[in-house]
């Protein structure tokens, strides 16, 4: 039989997911922030929360 997840892991993992879905759509975290409609600093906690790391880059000459 196999164990039910509880409501906190559960909601824990729906959180995490969009914030990585808002990450790969954004160029910064405050933009991410933005779409999730946060504060970056909430944001922010919440990556160390779930142990995401956040590392763009840019290419400045790409078209």
């Amino acid at each position: 039989m196999k164990k039910k997840q509880s409501l906190k892991s559960r909601v824990e993992a729906v959180e995490k997911q969009l914030i990585l879905d808002a990450l790969k759509k954004s160029l910064t975290m405050s933009e991410a922030a933005k779409e999730l409609k946060v504060n970056a600093s909430t944001l922010s906690r919440e990556c160390q929360k779930y142990k995401i790391t956040v590392r763009k880059t840019v290419n400045l000459y790409e078209k």
